[in-house]
């Protein structure tokens, strides 16, 4: 997930303190089964209008890349 534009060219941001991931199956629109809610800092995280989830990686390194 990207949260934001690290150019700072992102509107309307804020800090969101809680994030729920909604998984999809093999085809599109298709339901891959309960949804995660993953632990935040404390603090919360920044997020603008630049926010976009990418595709999935199947290792942490090609992620990172």
């Amino acid at each position: 997930m990207r949260l934001s534009a690290a150019d700072g060219s992102g509107e309307n941001g804020t800090t969101g303190h809680k994030l729920t991931v909604i998984f999809q199956g093999r085809t599109p629109r298709s339901d891959a089964g309960p949804t995660a809610t993953v632990k935040l800092p404390a603090k919360g995280v920044y997020y603008d209008s630049k926010l976009t989830a990418t595709y999935w990686q199947s290792s942490a390194t090609d992620a990172l890349r």
